[in-house]
């Protein structure tokens, strides 16, 4: 798949080793792209942050997340508090995507509609593109559902994060992406889970299995191959980042995940 930027998303990495190390250790791997989180970084890092990228040739694809999108009201302090954060790393290391999912447990169509306009907008001042992510485990739980949301609303600068977690474990079809136009999924989460868990995790929740359980593309019982070649053969043109989230990962370190990471997402392509 020619048409697409592979990078790695910070999530993949655990929170103890620095940004900068993580940037430092894709660089070394051959690996230009990363998904940064707002996380851990205050204005004092920012400057040290971006020379890193600079000094490693490595671009920011998107700024995670936006948590509150979906269930506040679009002046309420803890909204503005994000969206500002995720606005100012955005800018200061000229990210593409400021990212927001749909943590919410029940949906206001008319709340989430309007607040999905007025940060598109405001985005927009920013040049910056806002690209939305379903959680299966919230109101808007399906690809779908998510559509459905934003397929009115003509803004050019609002697209879909597809997440492979959230669509094989969730209520999404292929049927419900044949519906959508495929310039408006502009990034992808890849990543892979199995269903052969232990035990004694056998009674995780979604989200436990999603913030601690992920697996490498390959590793696991998702159909990662068919969703790639889907996405080839409707003619994806965007930004696929491994996202995979996994609590062992902060014993192995960065070195060790971005090499992975490189011979892992290359081996995919070669056969796309």
């Amino acid at each position: 798949m020619s048409n697409i930027i592979y990078g790695v998303n910070e999530g993949t990495f655990d929170f103890i080793e620095s940004v900068e190390e993580k940037i430092s250790s894709l660089s070394k791997s051959g690996i230009s792209n990363i998904g940064l989180w707002t996380k851990d970084k205050n204005l004092a890092q920012l400057k040290s942050i971006e020379d890193c990228l600079n000094l490693n040739n490595v671009n920011v694809v998107e700024i995670n997340f936006i948590t509150k999108l979906f269930d506040h009201k679009y002046d309420s302090p803890l909204l503005v508090e994000e969206i500002e954060q995720c606005i100012r790393l955005a800018k200061s290391v000229h990210a593409t995507f400021v990212t927001a999912a749909s943590f919410c447990e029940k949906l206001d169509t008319d709340l989430v509609k309007s607040n999905i306009r007025q940060l598109a907008l405001r985005l927009q001042e920013e040049n910056l593109d806002l690209a939305l992510e379903f959680l299966p485990w919230t109101a808007v739980s399906s690809v779908d559902k998510l559509w459905r949301l934003i397929s009115d609303l003509e803004l050019d600068n609002v697209s879909i994060l597809l997440d492979s977690f959230h669509f094989f474990k969730g209520e999404s079809t292929y049927r419900q992406l044949d519906e959508i136009p495929i310039d408006k999924i502009r990034l992808v989460h890849l990543n892979d889970f199995s269903n052969q868990v232990p035990i004694d995790n056998a009674d995780l929740s979604l989200i436990e299995q999603t913030r601690g359980f992920r697996l490498f593309p390959g590793e696991g019982d998702f159909p990662i191959a068919e969703l790639m070649t889907y996405l080839k053969k409707r003619g994806f043109k965007g930004y696929v980042n491994l996202e995979v989230l996994n609590s062992r990962h902060k014993e192995l370190g960065s070195c060790h995940l971005a090499d992975h990471a490189q011979h892992n997402i290359q081996e995919f392509l070669e056969h796309l």
